[in-house]
C-alpha cells in the first residue's frame, strides 16, 4: 500500500497497482488549483479569498472521460455513454431507488441519474474528524457538481465521488461533457466532529 501524507496528518493511501496514478495524479494542496485571477489586484488582497485556499486539498481525475447525454424524446428517457478506458473500472450510477433526483431538479437542467466516480484514493484523518467533500471553488465552468456530502474519515475511507450532470442543450440534442486528467475533480476539507452552542445577541 503506497501511502502520501502531509503535515496535517491527513492520509491518502493507494494500492501498489495504481502506480501511474500515485506518480502523476495525487491529492494536492486546494492553493494549488487556485484560479489565475485570484492570484493578482484586489482579489490577491482579499483575506477571505487568501484564507480560503489555506486549507483542504484536491483530488485530480486520473483519467480522461468523455460523457454523450444522448438525445431523447422526453428528459425521463434520455440516456447516457461514457467513453473512457477505464469507465467500466471507476464509473457506476447510483442506485436509482435511493438517488431518484427526478422530482427535484426544476427546469430539467441536470441529468436524471447521478454518476459515481470511485477513486482509488482511500483517506484517512485522526480520530474525531471528518472531512467535507464538495466541487473545487470557482469552477463556474464545470458541466457537472460534486454532490456534497460529509464523510467520517477517522478510519480509511474509500473516496466514491458522485456527480450530477448538466445539460448544455435540449433534451432532444446531445449534451458533452469532457473530465480530463489532472482537472480538478472533487475538494476534501477536514473538520473536527464538534458542536457548537448558538448564542445570538444584540
Amino acid at each position: 500500500m503506497r501511502l502520501f501524507k502531509n503535515d496535517r496528518k491527513i492520509q491518502f493511501n493507494i494500492a501498489e497497482e495504481y502506480d501511474y496514478i500515485y506518480d502523476n495524479y495525487k491529492p494536492q494542496p486546494m492553493s494549488k488549483f487556485k484560479h489565475p485571477w485570484l492570484r493578482s489586484g484586489p482579489p490577491a488582497r482579499c483575506p477571505g479569498f487568501a484564507d480560503l485556499y489555506k486549507h483542504g486539498y484536491v483530488i485530480p481525475m486520473w483519467f480522461d472521460l468523455k460523457i454523450e447525454l444522448e438525445p431523447a424524446p422526453t428528459w425521463e428517457e434520455k440516456q447516457v455513454m461514457l467513453t473512457a478506458n477505464m469507465a467500466q473500472k471507476f464509473c457506476s450510477w447510483h442506485d436509482i431507488q435511493a438517488a431518484n433526483i427526478m422530482p427535484h431538479l426544476a427546469g430539467h437542467n441536470f441529468f436524471h441519474s447521478i454518476l459515481k466516480i470511485h477513486s482509488p484514493w482511500e483517506l484517512k484523518t485522526p480520530k474525531g474528524y471528518s472531512v467535507l467533500q464538495f466541487s473545487p471553488w470557482f469552477n463556474f465552468d464545470n458541466l457537472y457538481e460534486v454532490t456534497p456530502g460529509q464523510l467520517n474519515s477517522s478510519y480509511h475511507h474509500n473516496v466514491v465521488i458522485p456527480l450530477f450532470l448538466r445539460l448544455t442543450k435540449p433534451v432532444d440534442q446531445s449534451s458533452f461533457i469532457n473530465i480530463r486528467a489532472g482537472d480538478p475533480l472533487c475538494a476534501i476539507l477536514p473538520v473536527e466532529r464538534k458542536s457548537f452552542d448558538i448564542e445570538i445577541t444584540k
